[in-house]
């Protein structure tokens, strides 16, 4: 269709550009400037302030899927929908839970505790 074939030319003009041509090491040096200092002050309690990145094209968001460094430190607020991705995504790397005083407890815990010799 006439659409697949424009995301196609879009994805090949996007390949020639300059930062598409960085070593993903160059990249994902520049993206860990997108993850909070730990521990987390009140002005970087974003989830996954990096997420904007993952939508700017298929390989940026590649590399952030595929690099724990991105999703061990978990901040666990009201909504917990998203944990059991980014410790899938952590594989094995240690991990950092970030536990607000208003946080629902009895769905924090058990997260926690499953997880807690990866501390």
């Amino acid at each position: 269709t006439s659409e697949v074939r424009l995301l196609s030319w879009r994805a090949l003009c996007n390949a020639r550009l300059p930062v598409h041509r960085l070593p993903a090491e160059i990249l994902l040096e520049v993206f860990k400037y997108f993850i909070p200092p730990v521990p987390m002050t009140p002005e970087h309690s974003i989830s996954c302030p990096w997420v904007p990145l993952m939508s700017v094209c298929r390989r940026w968001c590649v590399l952030i899927r595929d690099t724990p460094r991105f999703w061990q430190d978990i901040p666990l607020k009201s909504n917990t929908k998203w944990v059991p991705l980014a410790l899938y995504r952590a594989r094995q790397a240690p991990l950092g839970f970030w536990i607000p005083f208003d946080a629902e407890f009895d769905k924090v815990v058990p997260l926690v505790r499953e997880h807690a010799c990866r501390t």
